[in-house]
């Protein structure tokens, strides 16, 4: 079980329950140890809304509302709809890279590879190249270069198969499942069981804990740059 050494955390997700989902109940526990929290959230609507302004309204006012449960830092939501990382992926990698050079994060949580949607799908396959150019002395008017650690999440609807850090969430589990509730555009997608396969993963994820570890999040750290103790020299 991971010692969490985080201060600043970016996550990125596609949409605004993801964040939730992969990573609600550790960003509470980091933001209760006065760690900094920012979420980027790169879609805010999607193309089968009939009414697409009041559907970006929507979620930004329960976005809004989720983040003061969990007490996030920062959120922005950038104004690309869903399933639209296909159609413009050098705009919304050149938004991140900008908003990682931005923030400083030293480290970043986002999805890992889910079949089950494109924009999933899209940024996890860009994220390696987009932390690692954050490093890079590129752009230099985006900011600073950063070096940033890299957790890939998971959702209760499609898991990691080899997570190597695991963080007891077992205090905080609660407000996940709050803030969730305020994400309620959501929840018909997500269906009835959402909160039932939630909890059931934290508690899977807590197997072979101490017996007071009750709930966990699981992440898999990928190795970004060489000096990354996960790289075999």
């Amino acid at each position: 079980m991971s010692d969490i050494k985080i201060r600043r955390l970016m996550v990125i997700e596609p949409h605004p329950d993801d964040y939730i989902l992969m990573c609600g109940a550790t960003a509470r526990k980091l933001i209760d140890k006065e760690a900094e929290v920012y979420v980027v959230t790169f879609t805010n609507s999607g193309a089968t809304f009939a009414d697409k302004e009041k559907h970006r309204l929507e979620r930004s006012e329960e976005s809004a509302r989720a983040d003061k449960i969990l007490g996030t830092t920062a959120r922005e939501i950038l104004e690309f709809e869903t399933r639209e990382s296909w159609d413009k992926p050098s705009k919304i990698y050149n938004a991140l890279l900008e908003r990682i050079r931005k923030i400083q994060p030293d480290t970043i949580i986002t999805m890992h590879y889910d079949r089950r949607h494109p924009d999933h799908m899209w940024i996890s396959q860009f994220i390696e190249p987009l932390v690692y150019q954050a490093s890079e002395n590129i752009r230099p008017d985006w900011g600073e270069s950063i070096k940033a650690r890299v957790l890939i999440a998971e959702n209760p609807r499609s898991q990691l198969t080899e997570p190597n850090s695991y963080i007891d969430v077992t205090g905080t589990y609660q407000s996940k499942e709050e803030a969730l509730r305020e994400q309620t555009s959501q929840l018909d997608i997500l269906g009835p069981r959402i909160f039932q396969d939630m909890k059931v993963l934290a508690e899977y994820r807590a197997i072979g804990m101490p017996e007071k570890v009750k709930y966990c999040e699981a992440f898999k750290e990928i190795p970004i740059h060489k000096e990354n103790e996960l790289y075999e020299l």
